[in-house]
């Protein structure tokens, strides 16, 4: 057999070979790209069922289907321990989105995280309940939406356990623990009816509650942050 011959049959070959391994590296992002199926679209609620950071069934992928979803979608995360090597995606489904915990509680591990928030959350009325944020770099939490309902959520050896942003309004937080922080709740200057019920602080080495406004509230104007019924240990 001619080198010739073995030139002409080996060159489609390679072409072949370099054309399938250009796809398979390529295919995560092409996933990203593809259009969402009808289901996917209206799908009102997506499981999590691997505590891997990516991959099928991980709650990266949950996030990527919420923000792609044309309604309001509810992550329901059926694992109790997920290892976070980067931050999530950030949380935009206009639609709004509720995370939560379905058996007891699920821990995201964000100790392998070298910065930015863990859960940076734009989309509107967004429900969390149920999860614990353990090492984050920087916050746990990134409020950056109104409406947001957070409830029997733990926050732990983070450096800022929930920063709000200036302009959120509505915000509850209730029955969660905000434990080990540098700060456990950083509230911007411009912010209003924001609501901490019952909730336990605890050795926070910078504050449990940081809040300055550069002006004194208007005379009249009920306050921009109602604490009830919370507890401090430990505290500056």
């Amino acid at each position: 057999m001619s080198r010739r011959f073995l030139s002409r049959r080996m060159g489609p070959a390679w072409i072949a070979a370099i054309l399938a391994g250009i796809l398979a590296a390529a295919a995560p992002w092409l996933e990203r790209l593809r259009p969402l199926s009808i289901g996917e679209r209206t799908a009102s609620e997506v499981h999590v069922t691997s505590g891997e950071d990516r991959g099928i069934g991980s709650l990266r992928e949950a996030i990527f289907l919420a923000d792609r979803a044309d309604r309001r979608v509810r992550i329901l995360i059926q694992v109790p321990l997920i290892r976070l090597g980067d931050p999530l995606p950030p949380i935009i489904n206009p639609k709004g989105v509720s995370i939560e915990a379905g058996a007891g509680s699920v821990r995201l591990d964000a100790t392998d995280v070298t910065a930015g928030a863990v859960l940076d959350v734009s989309a509107p009325d967004t429900v969390i309940a149920g999860v614990e944020v353990y090492g984050a770099p920087e916050q746990a939490i990134l409020l950056r939406n109104g409406g947001a309902r957070l409830t029997n959520v733990s926050l732990r050896k983070s450096q800022t356990g929930i920063y709000v942003v200036d302009g959120v309004a509505d915000l509850t937080v209730s029955q969660s623990l905000f434990d080990g922080n540098a700060v456990g709740i950083h509230v911007d200057s411009r912010t209003d009816g924001i609501r901490l019920v019952d909730n336990r602080f605890q050795a926070h080495s910078n504050a449990a509650i940081w809040s300055v406004a550069p002006d004194g509230p208007d005379p009249g104007s009920s306050a921009p942050i109602i604490i009830v019924g919370n507890r401090f240990d430990r505290d500056r």
